[in-house]
Parts: C-alpha cells; sequence; structure tokens
C-alpha cells in the first residue's frame, strides 16, 4: 500500500525496501546470491510501494530460489494480513548480467541496510497512538558499482532524531560507506498547553 511516512507509519504497513532487504538477507545466507543492482521507492518520504533486486546464482541454485521466494511469500501474508494484505513478492529471469557485486560487497550492502532503522522507532507517551521517532527506507538507487540509500527519520524530539541519525552515521562507517545528512526539519515537539 504504501503511503506518507509521517501519517501512516503507525499502521505498520510493509515497506517493499525492507522487505526485499529481508528476503535478500534469507537468500544471501541460505543460497549465495550476489547483487546486480536493487531499486526501490519514489520518494523519502513516502512508504516504498515496490523494490527489486536483480541478483547472480549458480544455475543449481534456481529452484531453491523458488521455493525460498514462496515461503518468503507465506511469510509476508501471515505478517501483513491486516495492515496490508495484498503484499506479494514476485520472481521473474532476468537476463544474463555483465557485471554484479562480489559476495563480500553483497553481503556488506545487505548487512548494512538489514540495520537501518526503519518504522516507528518509539511512541509518543503523551498523544495516544501517535509516534514520536520514526525511520523510512525512502530510495535505493543503484548506480554502476554505487548503491545509495536514502532515510528520512522525523521526530518531536531533536535528540531522538540525533541519535537514529548517529546510529546511522556509525554503521556506515562499519560498513566503509559514506553518510551524508541531505536535510533535517525542526523537532514537533508535543504542547499539552497549545490551542
Amino acid at each position: 500500500k504504501g503511503g506518507h511516512s509521517g501519517l501512516d507509519i503507525t499502521k505498520e504497513r510493509g515497506n517493499a525496501n525492507v522487505i526485499l532487504t529481508r528476503i535478500l538477507s534469507s537468500a544471501e545466507d541460505k543460497i549465495g546470491i550476489k547483487l546486480v543492482t536493487i531499486t526501490g521507492g519514489l520518494q523519502n518520504n513516502a512508504i516504498c510501494r515496490e523494490a527489486e533486486a536483480v541478483v547472480t546464482l549458480g544455475k543449481d541454485k534456481k529452484a531453491e530460489l523458488r521455493d525460498l521466494i514462496q515461503e518468503w511469500q507465506k511469510i509476508l501474508k501471515k505478517e501483513f494480513k491486516v495492515s496490508d494484505p495484498d503484499v506479494k513478492v514476485i520472481l521473474d529471469d532476468a537476463e544474463k548480467a555483465e557485471t554484479c557485486f562480489t559476495a563480500e560487497g553483497s553481503a556488506n550492502i545487505i548487512d548494512c541496510m538489514m540495520n537501518i532503522d526503519s518504522g516507528v522507532i518509539a511512541m509518543n507517551m503523551e498523544v495516544p497512538g501517535v509516534a514520536e521517532t520514526s525511520g523510512n527506507v525512502g530510495t535505493i538507487i543503484t548506480d554502476n558499482d554505487t548503491v545509495t540509500v536514502r532515510v528520512c527519520y522525523r521526530s518531536g524530539l531533536d535528540s531522538k532524531k540525533q541519535y537514529t541519525i548517529d546510529k546511522s552515521r556509525r554503521l556506515a562507517r562499519m560498513a566503509h560507506a559514506g553518510f551524508e545528512v541531505e536535510s533535517s526539519s525542526s523537532e514537533w515537539e508535543y504542547k499539552s498547553d497549545s490551542r
């Protein structure tokens, strides 16, 4: 379904970038896939509705991948039966890739993406049902040998937003990846006496 990463984040809809990363992690662990490309999302402030990856694998592993995708379809249908019941995973054949990331490079990208905060991080304790701090993996773009992941963090408290940014910066450093804050909005702290 997607949605707005501020207004709809508490609805627990599936973020296609996050779901795809989970599937890739599973496939990398069990089958030994290597990434060719990964792409998803249209805007940083929108919960991603569609994402796709092109991977390489041994010819003898195709049936295993097909079984794994069917297994993930069942898992996701169960997880999102209320919040995003139309979630689906599609496996297609792709043209033979000229180049791909190494096994180590693929693992590094997947490891990094698996550890990015996404969704509700903390709820507002003063206003029931409202997120205080959240993250959204908005877009992923592959350009030759570079994968760029854009994440939108929001918080009612600057200190909590800075904490999530610092975690991401340190994650990028561990992965030997670049990191940059492109924009930052002010906190929107709840004021019980405001009218």
